[in-house]
């Protein structure tokens, strides 16, 4: 059985006509499930879930401080913006998270549980015990239950942590602690995340403050794509290794102008910068609304 969510239409507002979805409902589609694509693999999806709710907690209180121009804000008009009721609302500007109160996954809060508590270890050696894999407290059923669910087998979570090599099972009944650190990254994968975070943000700065100052060009930032839907496949890499030239190149002249500015003199210092990048096949599904035409390159 499904849940409605309350903001859903009830009826197509043409009669015998399908409801054509808002273009910024399609946007927040797309970059949803870029968000997701990206990290999904790494990080469970309820944390991004809970990440979305309390960063759409923070904007609905800073939104409303700002647009009212006063520092307190009801749980009510909190509830409104956020869509959530008041009860979750008070449970979350009471007890906000931040990104040292989420793991990655089950997985890594069973782990870090099992080095960490008390319960768990050894009263002689202090070290992680040997648990028995099925019991009730202080066995690794008991901690798959507490962190994972009820609806999780402890079976699949035992299987899991024993394919990463951070457990082993002992005489058939216990379950020994090897490696307390799940890594579900590589070191390489980590740092792309970072930087490539890093760069989206950039975007997302230059595309709000754009929003913001939309009826004033001289305001706008400069932000623009080009790109075609027309490139035959002999030619795929011919053409990205000459954008890929010319990309360097104009990356190399910019960090030349940016030196010639940067006076570190000055006691108050602005970030100022500008991004590189290509794209292909992988992203063309992205691209869907612009097949109209064969190339691009109109400001965004």
């Amino acid at each position: 059985m499904t849940t409605k969510h309350p903001y859903a239409p009830t009826s197509n507002p043409t009669a015998g006509k399908p409801r054509r979805p808002d273009r910024i409902l399609l946007a927040a589609e797309r970059l949803a499930r870029i968000f997701v694509r990206m990290f999904g693999a790494f990080v469970q999806i309820s944390v991004l879930v809970d990440m979305v709710r309390q960063a759409g907690m923070d904007y609905a209180l800073e939104h409303s401080q700002r647009q009212r121009n006063k520092s307190r804000v009801t749980l009510t008009e909190l509830s409104l913006i956020t869509g959530l009721d008041t009860r979750t609302v008070k449970k979350m500007r009471e007890r906000p998270k931040t990104v040292d109160s989420y793991y990655l996954c089950a997985e890594a809060a069973i782990l870090e549980r099992w080095s960490v508590e008390p319960a768990y270890r050894d009263p002689d050696t202090g070290e992680p015990a040997d648990l028995p894999i099925f019991g009730a407290d202080g066995s690794f059923q008991g901690l798959v239950v507490r962190l994972a669910g009820r609806g999780v087998s402890t079976r699949t979570v035992l299987h899991r942590l024993e394919a990463a090599g951070n457990i082993e099972t002992i005489d058939k009944h216990f379950v020994r602690l090897v490696n307390p650190q799940w890594r579900s990254v590589d070191s390489v994968e980590e740092r792309f995340l970072d930087t490539g975070s890093l760069s989206m943000m950039y975007l997302a700065n230059t595309i709000q403050s754009n929003l913001q100052y939309r009826h004033d060009d001289s305001l706008k930032r400069f932000e623009r794509r080009a790109y075609s839907v027309q490139i035959a496949e002999q030619d795929v890499a011919a053409l990205k290794e000459e954008m890929h030239t010319l990309l360097e190149r104009q990356h190399t002249e910019m960090m030349a102008v940016l030196e010639r500015f940067e006076n570190p003199q000055e006691n108050y210092q602005h970030s100022v910068g500008a991004g590189y990048y290509l794209w292909h096949e992988d992203d063309d599904q992205f691209l869907a609304h612009d097949t109209g035409s064969s190339s691009n390159n109109e400001p965004a």
